[in-house]
């Protein structure tokens, strides 16, 4: 009487857990053999408790094929069962059923409880590339399964789903399938790195933002060829004039031009990249959309076009090297144009912005004084006279530290026998003219 009691309780006992457990798991349907049904439940819930995943995995199949409905649990355990035993397999053959078989239970997750946009996004893409990057007869389902997670979850997609859609798209690509060219590639890149963009900006996840960004660079730089310029003017030229707001569509021909440039040096230079740069800096004034135009003029020797740019640039931020490297470019438009006292004012100015750029603006100085030889010539006109600006071409190249300049400056200097003859050996002259410095003649 007592072991049937104790049975009874036993039972009871176990009925109890069991359906307590069903009712939190919200079980619906535990198939066509229920007592076996919660037997194998309950004892594969033990086993994964105690890790014993091998143990677990013999009653989650069965599960799984006959009460696939008894607990969403089931899916989430067997997941995890799976993986853990996927990390002992050596085997190649058992190591891809496994992984074949934990992808058909997602999808029978997906199926019997629904949830699809999580599990696409949390569990299918963060396998599914693991699995089936080696394998290139994957490689179009990868990508289809990729393109549906990110339709699926947009902007909120998880960061490795975006990492490995580029990849793929890059490997189908090399592969000439899926009519993946070097356009559509970056099509593809321009709005994955739109996509990093905007997550970097809600800083939680930034620094992995910021890395998948990153990989796709990367894998750009490496997948795509050389573009040709005049093929992207026409594809995109009358395109880009009847958006000229579609920022999107511009940084896409940007990045062709650009790669196209390293082709051909001339792409850089044409006119509907400055026009690209000018609705960058128009619809996003900053300091790198201004300072982009004015490079593209510096590039195509418009100095004034550059300056002004350029000071647009500093309204909005820049370093002290960057606006010394403007001042520097004043100096050398005012050298050009004969200015050379205006010129030097500048080089002096570009010392105190940036102490870096001395020994550059001190060289500039020195080339203004030996190009002015023939008309800074002293007061009293002597040989010595004459030729004390050389010595002060070569008191600025020692200054910048350019050895080689200082030599050739004192090719020029007062011979000894103009030294004997004017007495001039050691004595401080004026060189006369703008440049107007006293300089002391070497001794004999």
């Amino acid at each position: 009487m007592k072991t049937t009691l104790a049975k009874w309780i036993s039972l009871v006992s176990f009925s109890f857990i069991f359906f307590t457990h069903i009712t939190n798991a919200q079980v619906s349907d535990p198939g066509a053999k229920p007592q076996e049904a919660k037997e194998r439940y309950a004892r594969s819930e033990d086993e994964y408790k105690a890790k014993n995943y091998k143990g677990a995995k013999n009653d989650l199949d069965w599960l799984l094929a006959n009460a696939p409905k008894i607990s969403k649990n089931i899916y989430i355990r067997s997941v995890k069962v799976y993986e853990e035993i996927l990390k002992e397999v050596k085997d190649d053959s058992r190591k891809s059923i496994l992984q074949d078989s934990m992808m058909t239970i997602l999808d029978l997750r997906i199926k019997n409880y629904g949830e699809e946009v999580k599990i696409m996004d949390n569990d299918k893409g963060r396998f599914a590339y693991v699995f089936y990057s080696k394998k290139t007869e994957k490689h179009e389902m990868l990508f289809d399964l990729y393109q549906k997670i990110l339709e699926l979850k947009s902007n909120d997609v998880s960061t490795y789903n975006v990492q490995y859609l580029f990849r793929v798209a890059a490997e189908l690509k090399k592969a000439k399938k899926r009519d993946l060219d070097d356009v559509k590639l970056i099509e593809l890149h321009e709005k994955l790195s739109k996509i990093c963009e905007i997550n970097i900006k809600k800083e939680t996840e930034k620094v992995y933002w910021e890395a998948v960004k990153k990989d796709l660079d990367g894998v750009l730089e490496n997948a795509i060829g050389e573009m040709d310029c005049e093929l992207i003017k026409k594809q995109y030229g009358e395109k880009i004039k009847a958006n000229p707001k579609d920022t999107l569509l511009a940084r896409k021909v940007q990045g062709l031009m650009q790669r196209a440039s390293k082709k051909n040096k001339e792409c850089f230079k044409d006119k509907m990249l400055e026009d690209i740069y000018k609705m960058f800096a128009k619809e996003y004034p900053n300091f790198n959309n201004c300072k982009a135009i004015a490079y593209w003029n510096a590039n195509n020797d418009n100095d004034e076009e550059y300056m002004k740019w350029m000071g647009e640039a500093f309204k909005y931020g820049g370093t002290s090297l960057e606006k010394a490297d403007l001042i520097m470019a004043q100096a050398r438009k005012k050298a050009k144009a004969g200015s050379y006292a205006e010129a030097r004012s500048l080089a002096y100015q570009a010392i105190q912005t940036d102490k870096s750029l001395t020994g550059k603006a001190y060289k500039f100085v020195g080339d203004l004084y030996m190009a002015s030889g023939g008309t800074c010539v002293g007061a009293n006109k002597t040989p010595c006279d004459r030729k004390a600006i050389y010595v002060a071409a070569y008191n600025m190249y020692m200054k910048a530290g350019d050895a080689a300049s200082a030599a050739r400056a004192s090719q020029y200097f007062p011979t000894k026998t103009e030294k004997f003859t004017h007495s001039c050996g050691g004595t401080t002259v004026n060189t006369g003219g703008w440049v107007g410095e006293t300089v002391t003649i070497p001794a004999l």
